[in-house]
């Protein structure tokens, strides 16, 4: 009795080739993941690798990334996961001057609409590094249907004392005046 439920447990969460109809065929939870990547830095070829092959074993639906790298000419997310089919986000995405090379970045099995990019550069402290929130509506189909996520690489302890957001607009994007706006709005 028991192997049989183990057997059929494991059957149930079989992953197809296809990644997007193996969502559907094996109603499995939605899987999320999130990681720092590191940027472009150190044994940057070999960590690409490796990264490209552990998300490829562990299947997510939705990845979040910190320290992505961006330099205008390469989008390390982009790049790592070409050929998988998955959409991505980078919040440097139509920038043409760049502060830093790292960034946020998201990317989704389904499309991604109405993203966003508010800064988190709201203390003297964050300035001299692009802290912000990536927000974005993901159009999954059914049964999960549409939802909101977001990656945020902040600076440890942000403290807003005078309710403002302090905003850093992205070409070809749409920005709210604040966070809240966004959640209301289809």
């Amino acid at each position: 009795m028991k192997k049989q439920r183990l057997h059929k447990i494991r059957q149930e969460h079989q992953v197809s080739a296809n990644p997007v109809t193996s969502f559907f065929t094996t109603a499995r939870p939605l899987r999320v993941l999130t990681m720092n990547i590191l940027n472009f830095s150190n044994s940057y070829e070999k960590r690409q690798v490796l990264l490209r092959k552990g998300i490829q074993q562990l299947d997510p639906d939705v990845m979040a990334f910190q320290e992505a790298g961006y330099d205008g000419d390469r989008n390390q997310v982009a790049e790592m996961l070409a050929g998988l089919g998955y959409h991505v986000a980078h919040q440097f995405d139509g920038h043409t001057s760049l502060s830093r090379p790292e960034g946020n970045a998201v990317a989704s099995r389904w499309p991604m609409k109405r993203v966003e990019t508010l800064s988190l550069q709201i203390t003297e402290r964050c300035q001299d590094y692009p802290y912000c929130a990536l927000m974005m509506r993901i159009a999954a189909p059914e049964p999960v249907g549409q939802f909101l996520f977001g990656s945020c690489k902040t600076a440890g302890s942000i403290v807003n004392t005078n309710g403002n957001h302090k905003r850093s607009p992205s070409p070809g994007r749409q920005d709210s005046e604040t966070g809240s706006g966004f959640l209301n709005q289809p």
